[in-house]
């Protein structure tokens, strides 16, 4: 009832004398796919949060700066 991704390797053995054979392999990779698709995700997730982290401190750091420049400019007039 599930739908299930697979791969299919097929080589061709023998050819001499008029033997021809096909040796083949299947391999069901649908939970090889979801993972990679889970890492993806997992891999953007990050690079977003990576992002707002970047943001975050930048606007932290003006915020903190501004005033700081303000305080310093007092601390010069009163000495």
């Amino acid at each position: 009832g599930q739908v299930r991704t697979i791969q299919i390797r097929v080589q061709r053995t023998g050819g001499d004398g008029g033997n021809l054979a096909m040796f083949g392999v299947v391999s069901d990779i649908t939970d090889k796919l979801m993972a990679e698709q889970r890492l993806v995700a997992a891999l953007e997730e990050a690079r977003s949060a990576a992002v707002f982290r970047s943001q975050f401190l930048a606007t932290l750091s003006h915020e903190i700066r501004t005033p700081m420049t303000g305080v310093v400019g007092m601390i010069e007039l009163l000495s």
